[in-house]
């Protein structure tokens, strides 16, 4: 007994093999079961509609073929694949596709229709963009490489969702925060959205720190200290510095003294920073607001320094959730080994803010309080 889907099977693809390799694939054609080998002209006309896109706004088409005279009909891929055995058949890929139909009296009548893909999403590309390289908060969000023509349109919104410009460029001031993105192509209704996260760049533009440190009585080294390249230093009240153009002047004072530096970067770029130098006869305390455990030998330690020697009865750092970092009880000032190397249980803390709290032991027992912050930068 024969297995009639197989023949019919067999039957399509034969036909579609000869209906692609014959120049006449616009025409109807007619295969009759009695003669498979040979090609004649049939009689039944079949339809299978406009050609179609796929765009954006419509990612599949339906096909419907239409047959006057009945038949079976189904819907074959360019690769001779069966994709329907129905009229109709819904399709998301690009090509040639034929509608067959096969008749009672064994003629077969086909024609074709072409699915061309217009898919092209327009390139979104966004960067954040210092005006001013000397200004951290000037920035501004540059899309000019993203795809652009006559017929893209942009959009932007604000991390409240409001709309800030409809250009490539928004120049305005930012906060930080998520800005979106929308670009639209016109010309095939495609449209991208895309996101930025606005982050500080003061972080990232920060130059230099100044401190000091007490060498003897009146005696205090200043110094300037940055990972940016410097190539000019000025500083101020210049009569009581050893050198007002130098990283490290030793100041001679008899009073509490401000200092204006201003430096100058490599970029042309200038800051001013101050520095405030206290100077207490009757108790002097330096605690250091900055160092640098990196293990180069300067610098490497945090500890508290005085004229004389003092007690220090509690000596406690904190991260910034309030966890303990470091304790140390009864130790004293000017002693390295008493200080605090940036590390917890042998460990390296990652660089930043964290708090201290010190309670120290004056000439005459009455006990001082200090606390403040103190930065690790490595």
């Amino acid at each position: 007994m024969k297995d009639y889907r197989i023949v019919e099977r067999l039957k399509k693809l034969l036909i579609f093999q000869l209906i692609v390799l014959y120049p006449l694939l616009g025409n109807a054609v007619c295969v009759h079961s009695s003669l498979m080998t040979s090609l004649s002209e049939c009689p039944y006309e079949v339809e299978a509609g406009m050609n179609q896109t796929i765009g954006c706004e419509n990612i599949t088409v339906l096909l419907e073929g239409q047959s006057q005279n009945g038949g079976n009909p189904s819907w074959l891929n360019s690769d001779g694949i069966v994709v329907s055995n129905s009229s109709s058949v819904i399709v998301d890929k690009g090509g040639k596709y034929f509608f067959s139909v096969n008749f009672d009296d064994g003629c077969v009548s086909v024609d074709s229709v072409t699915v061309t893909i217009d898919y092209e999403i327009p390139f979104i590309f966004i960067e954040q963009v210092l005006a001013d390289p000397c200004d951290p908060f000037s920035f501004v969000l540059d899309a000019s490489a993203s795809d652009v023509s006559e017929d893209i349109r942009f959009v932007w919104f604000r991390p409240d969702g409001s709309i800030i410009a409809t250009s490539d460029l928004v120049e305005e001031d930012l906060i930080l925060g998520t800005y979106y993105l929308e670009s639209y192509d016109e010309s095939n209704n495609c449209s991208n959205l895309d996101s930025f996260e606005v982050i500080n760049l003061q972080a990232q533009l920060i130059g230099a720190n100044a401190e000091y440190s007490i060498l003897s009585d009146g005696m205090y080294q200043l110094g300037i200290y940055s990972d940016k390249q410097i190539i000019g230093i000025e500083w101020n009240n210049a009569d009581l510095l050893t050198c007002s153009d130098c990283f490290n002047p030793v100041a001679i004072l008899t009073q509490s003294t401000t200092f204006k530096i201003e430096i100058t970067y490599s970029n042309s770029c200038k800051e001013e920073l101050i520095l405030y130098v206290p100077v207490e006869r009757e108790e002097a305390i330096y605690i250091p607001n900055i160092f640098s455990p990196n293990g180069d030998g300067t610098n490497d330690v945090f500890y508290i320094q005085s004229r004389e020697d003092r007690r220090v009865k509690q000596f406690l750092i904190f991260d910034r959730w309030g966890n303990t970092v470091a304790y140390r009880e009864n130790v004293h000032t000017n002693k390295l080994s008493d200080g605090w190397d940036g590390k917890l249980n042998g460990k390296e803390l990652k660089p930043g803010v964290y708090m201290y709290y010190i309670v120290l032991e004056n000439a005459v027992g009455d006990e001082l309080y200090y606390s403040g912050d103190i930065t690790i930068l490595r």
